[in-house]
């Protein structure tokens, strides 16, 4: 019931994504009458609005860019920067209010901040390799100094042609506006219009691509908005390239754009209302993004395994993807590399591997074990690590999946490990695995509450597990809430193509 039920969500998300794309098409075609509607005081309000909207978005995204240490941050606030100041641009330009009459500008700077806005829009979805991420970062102010230098020249210059215009007359610009004229009119009309178009249309269908991704697997109101906006966007665009100015097709981009910012408006809003700091939306976007990241490096070797393990415990469904995500989100937490969090990510999926060979009667029974059959139980970090250490690719996985049953004081197995002896990933995998286990129903006993959970990891922190690791993922909770932790899917291949809601509501 609840896929019939998603399908047709699908579905509906389908068609109405495709609904302004129909519109404009029935415009275009003359099926409906695509009449001129010249009203040059309605478009300097949207404009304007839009303008306005779209400043207040990169200010506050601009806060948290300065908050968080990361270029994807600073691209989401220069795509909203550039479409408010070139709108700004396109708004002055509207013929009737500065302009005399109609002008290049009008068209040059819609596709131009378009354009731009949808780079700086693909520009947030990609990872940076580390040494570009410090470049960029370290000049982070610079770059949005520069930027808004810029737009604010453009706008001047802009102010001062349209101004001027009707004084002096189009024949009689200096050869500096003469130049700048000819460049404006070359990406109003023409080839270059079109091509600008064309790349725009390229980039916002990477990001809707991208956006479209982590909504599948991390459903949350800014990702769901950001969504929604570039689908907007892309439609715009369209409209832009293919409709008669000041004709009703025309209007259909500047509704677009209206929505658009409207829907990112929503998703920040909502996305606050949860976290309660600029920082927190941010990471929680960045957060969806990473694991999302994570999930696609799955390899066909670790989904066959983890397919096979759950094939044979109830528990273990969902159960290891669960742990996975913990361990990689308290990696983050404590500052370890990317890598070190993909690696973390995929010895988790491994760690139970070895329960592959323990008899279902042991692992489904429903009440304490006998002492041999928690000797049996407690081999498998062995049969795992015997098992992962055949594929050479898994090795730097190896240390985390034999030891994440190790203690700091000597009491874990399977080889009585002390404190440092035991490598840090496998202390990382201990705490999100002690986790999960508490917080999840076993056929003896209820699953106990997440500030329960926390408190048995609190009077353990430092003397069983490590404090830091303990430490780190008591602030995840803080910062994220339960649900995101403790998700209960129903296998691994369900939780990667459910959102939250779904997984809470066992679907």
């Amino acid at each position: 019931m609840a896929k019939r039920s998603k399908r047709v969500s699908s579905s509906w998300w389908i068609v109405g994504s495709m609904l302004p794309l129909a519109v404009l098409a029935v415009l275009l075609t003359g099926v409906l009458p695509d009449e001129p509607v010249v009203v040059p005081k309605a478009h300097f309000l949207i404009v304007s609005t839009l303008a306005a909207v779209s400043c207040l978005l990169a200010v506050l995204v601009l806060i948290g860019a300065a908050q968080i240490a990361d270029v994807r941050v600073l691209a989401l606030a220069l795509a909203f920067l550039t479409l408010s100041g070139l709108f700004f641009v396109h708004g002055l330009a509207t013929p009737g209010i500065l302009a005399p009459g109609p002008n290049g500008w009008v068209g040059a700077a819609a596709r131009i901040g378009l354009f731009a806005g949808a780079w700086f829009l693909a520009a947030s979805t990609l990872e940076e390799r580390v040494a570009v991420q410090r470049t960029l970062l370290r000049l982070r102010g610079r770059i949005v100094l520069v930027t808004g230098l810029l737009l604010l020249l453009t706008g001047l210059v802009a102010a001062i042609d349209l101004v001027t215009l009707p004084v002096r007359g189009p024949l009689n610009r200096t050869p500096l506006l003469e130049a700048v004229g000819q460049a404006v009119t070359a990406l109003s009309t023409g080839w270059s219009a079109v091509g600008l178009g064309i790349a725009s249309i390229a980039l916002l269908l990477v990001t809707t691509v991208h956006y479209w991704r982590v909504e599948r697997r991390w459903s949350s109101p800014l990702v769901r908005g950001l969504l929604v906006a570039s689908v907007f966007l892309l439609q715009a665009q369209v409209s832009l390239l293919l409709a008669p100015v000041w004709h009703v097709s025309w209007w259909e981009y500047h509704v677009l754009l209206l929505l658009a910012f409207a829907a990112s408006s929503l998703g920040l809003v909502r996305e606050y209302a949860l976290h309660r700091t600029w920082r927190g939306v941010l990471e929680g976007l960045l957060l969806r993004d990473a694991l999302e990241h994570l999930e696609r490096g799955y390899t066909e070797v670790i989904a066959a395994l983890a397919a096979a393990v759950e094939a044979k415990d109830v528990y273990t469904k969902g159960h290891s993807v669960r742990v996975a995500r913990l361990a990689a989100l308290i990696a983050r937490e404590l500052g370890l590399p990317p890598e070190r969090e993909r690696i973390l990510y995929q010895a988790a999926i491994l760690h139970d591997l070895g329960k592959i060979g323990i008899p279902d009667s042991v692992l489904q029974k429903p009440g304490p074990l006998t002492p041999d059959e928690f000797a049996l139980v407690r081999e498998h970090p062995v049969r795992s690590w015997e098992i992962a250490r055949q594929v050479r690719s898994f090795a730097p996985m190896l240390p985390a999946i034999r030891w994440h049953h190790e203690r700091l004081d000597g009491s874990g197995y399977p080889d009585g490990l002390r404190g440092d002896e035991i490598p840090l990933d496998a202390r990382i995998l201990a705490v999100a695995d002690v986790f999960d286990a508490l917080t999840s129903a076993r056929p003896y006993r209820p699953a106990l509450s997440v500030p329960e959970a926390l408190a048995v990891l609190r009077d353990e922190a430092g003397i069983r597990l490590d404090a830091a690791c303990v430490a780190a993922l008591e602030r995840l909770v803080e910062r994220y809430g339960p649900a995101l932790l403790t998700e209960r899917p129903t296998d691994v291949e369900s939780l990667i193509k459910q959102t939250p809601s779904e997984a809470r509501s066992g679907a």
